[in-house]
């Protein structure tokens, strides 16, 4: 009996994705550039696929995507709250399938949305609206001093709003009204605006 040897001189092992390197978590500014970048090995041809929220990103717009040898990269030139997510990366080919994810916030300096009017204020009528993240101290003021919670006025604060409220009001209480916030990445404060108090007086922020 007579054994032939099988000969593999044409076999090429094949090797499923796997992330060398996987992107931290990142923290950035409005306007600012981001790079999230992993490392990625496994046999060729693979297929990488970027995702936010479960959704694909293709380059275009504020996104580019690009490669380097193994590292992957996903590049977003100016950066918008609404770009704050769950980044996904996928890697596959022939032979399996990898996924690394991770999370991107974005802050915004303060800036008013509404600002401040020259009226006469009515119970509960909302005069100023914010945007900012994180969340920015405020300061009210008054003819140019600052106005403090005392047991006729009521400063309060949430997690996204801010109101004064002064009890009792009466027309001492006319004047300049000016309102300022600030947070680590700046401040922004309203021009000063005259309010004529007729009735109990409610400031939305």
């Amino acid at each position: 009996m007579y054994f032939f040897p099988f000969l593999f001189s044409n076999f090429i092992e094949l090797f499923p994705p796997a992330f060398i390197t996987k992107p931290d978590p990142l923290t950035l500014y409005v306007g600012k550039k981001a790079n999230i970048q992993c490392v990625v090995t496994g046999s060729s041809p693979m297929t990488i696929v970027w995702h936010k929220d479960n959704n694909a990103i293709s380059s275009g717009g504020n996104y580019k995507i690009s490669s380097e040898k193994n590292k992957y990269i996903l590049e977003i030139s100016e950066l918008e709250l609404t770009d704050q997510g769950v980044y996904l990366c996928k890697a596959f080919n022939s032979v399996g399938t990898a996924v690394c994810s991770t999370e991107m916030k974005v802050i915004n300096k303060p800036h008013f949305v509404k600002t401040l009017e020259s009226v006469s204020v009515a119970v509960g009528n909302p005069l100023v609206g914010i945007l900012a993240k994180p969340l920015p101290t405020i300061e009210w003021y008054k003819d140019g001093k600052e106005m403090v919670s005392s047991t006729t006025l009521s400063i309060e604060s949430t997690t996204d709003s801010s109101s004064l409220l002064i009890k009792d009001a009466t027309r001492s209480h006319t004047g300049t009204y000016e309102i300022k916030i600030k947070n680590a990445l700046g401040s922004a404060s309203t021009f000063p605006k005259m309010i004529n108090l007729t009735c109990i007086l409610s400031l939305l922020l």
